[in-house]
């Protein structure tokens, strides 16, 4: 009987400890996968609050500077006026201009109008017509705003007389055949006694440029039936002093003529 009870004796001590033991392995599996699980959820919440990186490379200036041209991806993009090109390579404030500007040439759409009659035709001479008839055939408008997202432009504002639009110069150039070139806006000499005589060789500001056809600011339309001309105008420079102030060549060649 002695034998018997310490027999039961030992195997529930056995038991016992080895329930203990499977309970501290299974502690300690349960801690270190618990740890594991925070670890990894703690690094998750880390990596959503991180700004995510992004896997492009920085965009590099897509244009370059050749002699007197503007090229872009090997090829010529536009040519440039004389002079220009002795600044645009040493100022990063140009080349950043030239690039905006060659992605946003902003052009003016005349469409067909009421009276079939060019408004370029006009020009200077509206004020003796009746304007109404100069305004935009509705039908006309509408093909032609539609034939211009066709082509690729983008609609900047459909006025009462003309479409303002805009696109890359690659794209302008292409589709209406026309060479264009980065200009500047004149500036004054600082001399006042011969401004009206001489050029002022300063490097213009990025706010001087802009784009324009080589050969006229109007080109006619042979994309559309619907549409007139193109008109290029030049920006124009609120605030500033005329580069030839009104009446100077006309008073220096009347001291010319009477000296």
């Amino acid at each position: 009987m002695a034998t018997r009870g310490a027999k039961a004796k030992t195997a529930k001590k056995g038991a016992r400890k080895a329930a203990k033991k499977t309970f501290r392995k299974a502690a300690k599996k349960a801690a270190k996968k618990g740890a594991k699980k925070a670890a990894k959820t703690t690094a998750t919440k880390i990596a959503k609050r991180a700004p995510r990186a992004s896997s492009a490379p920085p965009r590099a200036t897509a244009l370059s500077f050749s002699g007197d041209s503007v090229m872009a991806r090997g090829r010529r993009l536009m040519t440039m006026a004389p002079g220009l090109q002795n600044f645009m390579s040493s100022s990063p404030a140009l080349a950043k201009m030239t690039e905006e500007l060659s992605e946003n040439v902003t052009v003016t759409v005349a469409p067909k109008t009421l009276s079939k009659e060019r408004v370029q035709d006009q020009r200077g001479r509206l004020a003796d017509q009746n304007i109404d008839r100069f305004r935009p055939d509705p039908e006309a408008m509408k093909l032609a705003v539609e034939r211009l997202k066709q082509l690729g432009f983008e609609i900047r504002r459909e006025g009462r007389f003309a479409i303002t639009a805009s696109g890359p110069a690659r794209l302008i150039s292409d589709v209406l055949k026309i060479q264009l070139a980065l200009q500047a806006r004149p500036q004054r000499p600082p001399f006042r006694a011969t401004q009206a005589f001489s050029a002022n060789f300063a490097e213009p500001r990025p706010s001087d440029l802009f784009v324009a056809p080589t050969e006229s600011l109007t080109v006619p339309s042979t994309v559309s039936q619907h549409i007139d001309d193109f008109v290029f105008v030049p920006p124009p420079h609120f605030f500033a002093p005329s580069a030839t102030p009104h009446g100077a060549h006309l008073a220096w060649r009347l001291g010319s003529e009477n000296s």
